[in-house]
């Protein structure tokens, strides 16, 4: 009975990717790797970075469920108060693209415009302890901007040991808002975030 249900699941979610145009030939290759399009200083043109960026929306959509899409590079999870943004082409990103209210991580230094650019920004807007593995985001973090209410406290942490998450984790910083800073201390180690 489960396998006929997760038949069903993944015939529903392929007619889906039909209809936005991400089905076809290609659609049993293996997912994207988040992070993995095409960088804002590449020598690919604006159309294929935009479809790279549409490719990559379907696959967080798919991995993450609960999130919809609000335009055409941003999705939002309301009940978890999680964003996800990936600049389109042509867009520089700055602390700006961190909204008052908001803690946010960026995919590289100096607010993705550092060199390695994997350029996302997950910005959190509600309390909690949240695994950036749930975005496929764990250990790629590399800025980050604490935007929210004066005086609220943000951390971040790494997990003890990447294979049993039970082992728990340790703090790599924290910040009171309003804080940024343009290289964590442990780039790319970040596997988790409490906004407040």
């Amino acid at each position: 009975m489960k396998a006929r249900a997760l038949r069903r699941t993944v015939a529903v979610l392929t007619a889906g990717l039909a209809v936005l145009g991400l089905a076809g030939p290609g659609l049993s290759q293996a997912a994207p790797t988040p992070g993995a399009m095409p960088s804002v200083g590449s020598s690919v043109d604006g159309q294929q970075r935009a479809a790279a960026i549409q490719q990559e929306m379907a696959w967080q959509l798919a991995h993450t469920p609960g999130g919809r899409q609000v335009g055409t590079n941003k999705i939002v999870w309301d009940k978890m108060g999680v964003e996800l943004t990936l600049p389109m082409p042509g867009d520089k990103t700055t602390m700006a693209n961190c909204a008052y209210r908001l803690v946010c991580v960026f995919g590289d230094t100096d607010y993705n415009n550092g060199p390695d650019v994997q350029p996302w920004v997950l910005g959190f807007y509600d309390c909690g302890l949240f695994d950036l593995g749930q975005w496929g985001r764990r250990n790629q973090a590399s800025s980050w901007d604490n935007n929210q209410t004066p005086g609220t406290v943000a951390w971040i942490y790494y997990y003890r040991d990447e294979n049993n998450t039970q082992n728990g984790f340790i703090q790599i910083q924290s910040s009171i808002a309003p804080q940024q800073d343009p290289t964590i201390s442990w780039n790319d180690a970040v596997d988790l975030i409490r906004p407040c």
